[in-house]
């Protein structure tokens, strides 16, 4: 639900974000365009039904690669 929720918002697009639940747990991964667009994230989450609480894990910007080991 919460995937189809963010999916069907136009502020999103363009965000490359993993959804992740645990029972009524939201953990969001990936990256978002802006700290105002994650914040907006974030929110737009917590209001969906039956969410109890959000783990933002997002990053703003593309993250940087890992480095080799």
């Amino acid at each position: 639900r919460v995937s189809a929720a963010i999916a069907a918002d136009k502020r999103f697009a363009g965000t490359s974000v993993a959804v992740t639940t645990t029972r009524r747990f939201v953990t969001l991964t990936g990256c978002v365009r802006s700290p105002a667009q994650r914040r907006a994230l974030v929110d737009f989450v917590k209001a969906v039904p039956d969410v109890d609480r959000v783990f933002d894990e997002t990053h703003v910007g593309i993250a940087p690669p890992n480095p080799a080991h």
